[in-house]
């Protein structure tokens, strides 16, 4: 299961610029909206009308910002959208070597979406855009997107080779989990270091799961780790990560802690009501497997069997990645073995 939940982690998409989000907007947020992209035109084209980007098309000096910001204006206007037509202007405007044009041109042919493929020419012009010194920005957006192709092809190599060159906390913390998903659990555990070290605290919890792995096995040291990250983070979800990886070692135990059936329904309970959706998925499936035979000691709790179901419920709703991991935590016993 942890060889799994690391292979789902480490290719898991970057988040990247939503055309769809534009349409049926007010002008105001369709500003908000290409603020987030591209603060310098943004204004320039919400402005823009189907007649002044045929105006781009047909003047022959038109420059290839202008080139550029008629493509984001086919890109997102909802009444106007045409991606095929913006690729064509992406692609006039990567031509004359405008990188942010270059970056959208290299976007568009990798995904496909403007009807139109060709992954060795996107990634070509995405090379060049994250070798750049234009904006970081865009050096950036290029660098996560390889990335994340490579990762995408268990090209895990240049996946790190990449992600090197984002030098952000997340993405030493992406670095380490291709490590340990390749076995390189030292490597992985160093570099996590480097991870907390910037900031991110995530990665204490993947060290605390690499000690209970069977070849470094140490319990108590894994339980003192996930047990502070409980006491001290800020964060709700990574206190109900915690609380749920202490409630699984000591609902199903390992070599050196016997299972206790008792503590870990209490740990899960306590990232239950801290509204960590696993936690509350195993608490719910301990409850249901009591219930007819009392096989944890547990009781009747059928009224506590529904409400938390209803909870889980309205936690999941119409996330339908989220339901298939919450099916997955049913049928599997700790997320770490």
């Amino acid at each position: 299961m942890k060889k799994l939940l690391l292979a789902l982690s480490i290719s898991m998409a970057f988040s990247s610029i939503s055309f769809a989000e534009v349409a049926n907007t007010t002008d105001n947020n369709r500003l908000d909206y290409w603020e987030k992209f591209d603060k310098k035109y943004a204004s320039q084209v919400i402005k823009m009308n189907m007649d002044e980007a045929i105006a781009i098309e047909k003047e022959k000096y038109s420059s290839k910002e202008e080139f550029f910001i008629a493509g984001l204006f086919y890109l997102g206007d909802e009444k106007a959208q045409n991606k095929r037509k913006a690729l064509d202007f992406f692609m006039i405007s990567s031509d004359a070597g405008f990188i942010p044009a270059q970056y959208m041109a290299g976007k568009l042919l990798v995904s496909g979406e403007a009807g139109k493929s060709n992954l060795y020419m996107g990634k070509d012009l995405l090379k060049t855009v994250g070798s750049s010194d234009y904006d970081e920005y865009y050096k950036t957006k290029a660098n996560e997107t390889l990335a994340q192709l490579a990762l995408d092809s268990k090209n895990f190599e240049e996946a790190v080779t990449y992600l090197s060159k984002l030098k952000t906390k997340e993405s030493l913390y992406r670095i380490a989990k291709i490590y340990e998903y390749r076995g390189d659990i030292e490597t992985a555990r160093v570099i996590y270091e480097k991870a907390i070290d910037a900031g991110y605290i995530d990665a204490k919890i993947e060290i605390a799961t690499i000690y209970l792995e069977k070849n470094s096995l140490d319990t108590k040291k894994a339980i003192s780790m996930l047990t502070e990250i409980a006491d001290h983070a800020k964060n709700a979800d990574i206190v109900g990560r915690a609380q749920t990886l202490i409630g699984d070692i000591y609902f199903y135990g390992n070599q050196q802690l016997y299972a206790n059936h008792e503590e870990g329904v209490k740990w899960y309970k306590r990232a239950s009501d801290n509204g960590y959706y696993e936690g509350m998925i195993k608490l719910h499936k301990v409850y249901l497997e009591n219930e007819g035979n009392n096989k944890y000691r547990l009781g009747s709790n059928k009224y506590y069997i529904h409400d938390l179901g209803e909870k889980i419920r309205k936690t999941i709703d119409n996330e339908d990645q989220l339901w298939k991991k919450c099916l997955n935590l049913y049928s599997s016993p700790a997320a770490y073995s």
